[in-house]
């Protein structure tokens, strides 16, 4: 599949799964909580947040697995009828979560990102309206296909972030990997604060690096960057 068609997928991330594979779990379970972070604001039960923290941990090694499959209450995989699209929302983006505390079996990011995307383009239709899922009028398609749009344009830049653009790989040079971009890497890394991503374009230039796309990365003027962060990953060399 070429860029441009894989852009133009309805499914991008399932795409990616299912046809390039993640480059390691840590990565695919990191893609899945910055899915699930979005999530938090459709969200009211307290526990959500926590379920997404240790699922982070987990994915760094810092959480048992019993500690994940403890955080997350069981959710139904198939989800019942609901009498309203407020009622789907909420449906909707517990399974996403439960798909990100998943521990008896491999995860699927895909699904999360899925479960995801549909949450916030049933979000986007009226929240009184007594007939799930879209009826197909106009209007309600509209609006379904609009969000879907929008939350998938942030998946794939979610996607490029935690795995970087697969189809322009990046040489890292290890001589790039200096004690001033290491620790650069390792503070926004532990504090989940990037704001020092343009610095650390300055520490890798001038270490040598003259690869567009880890500056450009390090100096987008509008970031997205989350744990996973793939420069951050290589400063630090993690997988």
């Amino acid at each position: 599949m070429t860029e441009p068609a894989w852009l133009e997928s309805e499914m991008p991330i399932l795409d990616y799964e299912a046809q390039v594979g993640w480059p390691s779990a840590r990565k695919q379970r990191l893609f899945a909580v910055a899915c699930c972070r979005r999530l938090l604001p459709l969200l009211a039960p307290a526990q959500w947040p926590q379920c997404v923290s240790v699922a982070e941990h987990y994915a760094d090694r810092c959480a048992k697995r019993e500690e994940l499959a403890a955080v997350c209450p069981r959710v139904l995989r198939e989800m019942a009828r609901s009498a309203t699209y407020a009622e789907v929302v909420k449906e909707t983006a517990e399974i996403a979560m439960s798909w990100l505390c998943e521990t008896r079996k491999r995860l699927y990011a895909g699904q999360v990102a899925s479960y995801a995307y549909s949450a916030f383009a049933y979000a986007a239709l009226p929240p009184n309206e007594p007939d799930v899922p879209p009826s197909g009028t106009q209007r309600y398609a509209q609006a379904w296909a609009d969000a879907a749009a929008v939350e998938r344009k942030a998946q794939v830049r979610l996607l490029d972030e935690v795995c970087a653009n697969q189809y322009r790989p990046v040489a890292f040079d290890p001589a790039w990997r200096t004690s001033d971009a290491v620790a650069l890497a390792r503070s926004m890394y532990d504090s989940r604060d990037f704001s020092a991503m343009p610095i650390l374009a300055d520490a890798l230039q001038d270490a040598g690096c003259e690869d567009e796309q880890v500056l450009n990365h390090c100096r987008d003027a509008n970031p997205v960057h989350v744990r996973g962060c793939w420069v951050c990953d290589l400063v630090l060399g993690r997988a």
